[in-house]
């Protein structure tokens, strides 16, 4: 009596004896269609989420270390710029003793700040538009402007 693992080594053998004596096949289009889709699924990951604009600003007080218009960062005339956003949309900006109040209110797709104060002042004016999210994290904001040109990119620190 032939035992199974007897068996299955002698198939083996006998496959590897008849497949020697055929000419390889070419590869079927189904085959072929079955290792792309299973490549695709394998290989496909849901993108990271970042968080909310309002769960990252809201409530601190950030300060603008960084002012870039065109490539050239431009801090020197804003250095002591300061912003709050409150957790009721309520943005304030102080800049050399001067308190400017606003609004600024979050989208999620693309993530993007829009900030709105009503001033005749031209740094404040600056700010008023719809910022695009480029690094949102617990200590830096970095938005950009790139509707406009030249292009414009502001970062803020959060003030410890």
């Amino acid at each position: 009596m032939v035992s199974w693992l007897s068996w299955c080594q002698l198939s083996a053998h006998s496959f590897k004896f008849v497949h020697s004596q055929t000419q390889p096949q070419p590869m079927k289009p189904l085959s072929i269609i079955l290792c792309l889709i299973c490549t695709l699924v394998l290989s496909c990951r849901k993108p990271e989420s970042s968080p909310a604009p309002s769960s990252v600003i809201s409530g601190k007080n950030w300060k603008l270390v960084e002012y870039n218009y065109n490539g050239t960062n431009i801090i020197n005339n804003y250095s002591n710029c300061r912003f709050s956003f409150d957790n009721n949309g309520v943005l304030k900006i102080t800049n050399a003793g001067q308190t400017f109040t606003g609004t600024w209110k979050e989208f999620s797709n693309p993530p993007k700040l829009e900030l709105n104060i009503i001033t005749n002042n031209t740094f404040v004016q600056l700010f008023n538009r719809t910022w695009e999210n480029k690094l949102l994290n617990p200590t830096r904001i970095e938005m950009v402007d790139s509707k406009i040109e030249p292009r414009e990119i502001i970062k803020l620190d959060l003030i410890p």
